[in-house]
């Protein structure tokens, strides 16, 4: 086995001030995304958040759009499932049906919850 040793270079770049502008980067994009392919957002954005440049916006863009779609599927799941469990309520028994009414609505409750 061959060991090669590397020299870690120090650029002095604090890597929580990274996650800070990102996470906030991300919120201010996913809070306003019908404004995300405008050149003035986007520069305002870029101005806003000085350690992101371009290559981190587009990245920071398409985590926004992927989780979107996340989001929209998990809630026509959720309400897929909300239909199954009220078909399920009609046939069941009395113990049975308190327990589908509980899950009815903690999925409710979950449905519409914001990131």
């Amino acid at each position: 086995m061959l060991t090669e040793k590397l020299e870690i270079i120090n650029y002095n770049i604090e890597l929580d001030e990274y996650i800070t502008q990102y996470t906030g980067l991300f919120y201010a994009l996913y809070n306003s995304t019908s404004m995300i392919k405008e050149k003035a957002f986007k520069d305002k954005m870029l101005a806003n958040y000085s350690l992101m440049d371009v290559s981190m916006y587009d990245f920071c863009v398409s985590d926004v759009e992927t989780k979107k779609e996340q989001r929209i599927k998990n809630k026509e799941n959720k309400e897929k499932e909300i239909e199954k469990l009220n078909k399920k309520l009609e046939k069941s028994s009395s113990y049975k049906r308190y327990k589908i009414i509980n899950k009815i609505e903690r999925i409710k409750r979950n449905l519409d919850k914001n990131i």
